[in-house]
């Protein structure tokens, strides 16, 4: 899937490490609800950081993704890697 990366963040509370990564998704169509962009958190993998270039973010990137379970029994998406659409110099 390609998506646009605004940032990625990690931390670690208590011994349990967590990432997340902000993503943008364009609003098809303007709402009385919500106009430009929407902005998405999603949980990722804490070694993401690691495994990129921290130069192309923000960026537009593939992603791999996994469907896990979220919140109250929902379906949700996690970010396993990501590949930057950025040309290569």
């Amino acid at each position: 899937m390609i998506i646009q990366v605004l940032g990625i963040k990690r931390g670690e509370v208590d011994g349990n490490k967590y990432a997340s990564l902000y993503m943008t998704s364009d609003t098809p169509e303007y709402t009385r609800d919500v106009v430009g962009l929407s902005v998405m958190k999603v949980p990722c993998e804490y070694d993401l950081l690691d495994r990129i270039n921290v130069h192309d973010v923000p960026g537009q990137f593939n992603a791999d993704v996994a469907l896990v379970s979220a919140a109250g029994g929902k379906a949700g998406l996690k970010v396993l890697n990501l590949t930057s659409m950025k040309p290569k110099a």
